[in-house]
């Protein structure tokens, strides 16, 4: 799913990694997403955290094969939506 608005990216993603969304991916989705100029929203289920803090992720206890999605706001919205789609594409470096 994709939707794109004035304002915002909507994306989700499968969770493909072997131990979901443990400390380090979650680690690296945090590292590569402040690098960027957004508010970023995660949902899994009806559960719906900011994306840039590694506590609020961790607390999703997102597993393998569960589906999240990414609603990403701000200047910097296409890159780092990208850079999302490129840790899901390489399952966070095998982590």
């Amino acid at each position: 799913m994709f939707v794109s608005t004035s304002d915002s990216i909507i994306k989700s993603f499968v969770l493909n990694n072997q131990y979901g969304l443990h400390a380090r991916p979650a680690s690296i989705l945090v590292k590569e997403l402040q690098k960027h100029d957004v508010e970023v929203e995660v949902k899994s289920a009806d559960t719906t955290v900011n994306g840039k803090s590694i506590l609020e992720l961790m607390m999703l206890a997102a597993n393998p094969g569960e589906t999240l999605t990414f609603q990403i706001k701000g200047n910097d919205a296409s890159a780092a939506m990208a850079a999302v789609e490129k840790l899901f594409e390489t399952n966070f470096g095998g982590h």
